[in-house]
């Protein structure tokens, strides 16, 4: 048995909310396999169409508190969806002259992004709390909802276009009014990587402030407790200057990165509404064009007490409007069901069955889609 998979099977063997003395421990989860379908009009016959399971995934989130003011998180994702990594390269001599031909090459099928979030958390005041790891950098509002509470199989285009994935990091969060004030402003690497990999080097400085005014206001993206009126103001920004080098090892290009969101929540009676603008504008040391991004997302719900819940989805993207302009439309929706909504965990069993469509309308492309998924939440 390797040595990496022994912190995984510690975790499967901790029983859900154990406790000794002054430390306690979590677990939590979610089972959702996908089944779904793309069709592509105008790409080549072998991409026009594609169907299976590839989106199905398995979610696993531990939290345990060791000793007072002290935790630590670990959340894992394992998808279904695999890419090819290149795992060698070699020189080919077909006429055995001395010279080279060509290059062989070998790949293997590997995971994709396994580690969502690996922290330690120290939170000495009620109000305040230091957070060190791996970790999705809360620019959004999205971003800060966690994979087992969005509305949609995945988070909107826009939300992805403009910041994907983790990154390693230092946060500082800080709370007022009952958590009705929530700020934070953190450091990280700025490329998902760790600081000696990759030949971009610099600092990614992210800032956001979230109001509730109406009282505490989760990130979660359905209202299925139908509750009173609430609604929420957001925005975040990322500051980043990072130099990239070339093969040899010299600075490449100086590039200053800097992008901002404004966020609009509400929920009420079962209703839920957010939408979230985009902005992006990355200057460089060699050209004097900046480059420059817009881009914005609306969705919204409405939770009925049978279980079911009406959803539907608008985001539009435009890249490079400095120079010729990209446009991208994406329409969405579908509905969801919750067969255990009178439970104590009402999205326990989750069912969505929605359209995804994706519009290139600056080369007048356009994707149709489907997906089917069922979540199981522990």
């Amino acid at each position: 048995m390797r040595l990496g998979l022994l912190p995984l099977l510690v975790l499967l063997a901790l029983p859900s909310g154990v406790a000794h003395g002054e430390s306690s421990a979590e677990i939590g989860g979610y089972v959702a396999p996908s089944f779904g379908i793309t069709y592509r009009p105008t790409a080549r016959p072998v991409d026009r169409t594609a169907l299976g399971f590839g989106h199905s995934a398995a979610g696993l989130r531990f939290i345990s508190q060791p000793a007072d003011h002290w935790r630590f998180t670990i959340d894992l994702i394992i998808g279904a969806e695999v890419f090819e990594a290149l795992t060698g390269v070699e020189a080919v001599d077909v006429d055995n002259d001395g010279e080279i031909d060509a290059m062989a090459v070998t790949v293997q099928e590997a995971i994709g992004s396994l580690l969502e979030e690996a922290t330690v958390t120290w939170d000495p005041a009620d109000a305040f709390d230091l957070r060190v790891g791996q970790m999705r950098i809360p620019f959004t509002s999205q971003a800060q909802s966690h994979d087992m509470t969005l509305m949609f199989p995945t988070r909107s285009g826009p939300n992805e276009m403009f910041l994907r994935g983790t990154d390693l990091g230092l946060l500082a969060q800080l709370t007022a009014g009952d958590e009705q004030l929530l700020g934070s402003v953190g450091v990280f690497n700025g490329t998902g990587l760790a600081a000696d990999r990759g030949n971009v080097k610099g600092v990614l400085v992210a800032g956001r402030l979230d109001m509730s005014p109406l009282g505490a206001f989760e990130f979660a993206e359905s209202d299925l407790g139908r509750e009173a009126f609430r609604f929420g103001l957001g925005a975040g920004v990322l500051y980043n200057p990072y130099r990239s080098h070339d093969s040899a090892g010299e600075v490449d290009v100086a590039v200053t990165d800097i992008r901002a969101s404004f966020s609009l929540r509400m929920a009420v009676r079962g209703f839920f509404f957010s939408a979230e603008a985009l902005l992006r504008r990355q200057t460089d040391s060699l050209t004097s064009r900046p480059v420059q991004a817009t881009g914005a997302y609306g969705q919204l719900g409405f939770f009925i007490p049978a279980g079911v819940e009406p959803v539907a989805r608008v985001g539009w993207t435009a890249e490079d409007q400095s120079f010729d302009a990209r446009h991208t439309l994406w329409l969405e929706g579908g509905v969801n069901l919750y067969p255990a909504h009178r439970d104590e965990v009402p999205d326990s069993i989750k069912i969505s069955v929605n359209y995804l469509g994706e519009g290139r309308l600056t080369e007048r492309e356009w994707a149709h889609g489907g997906v089917a998924r069922v979540q199981l939440k522990f």
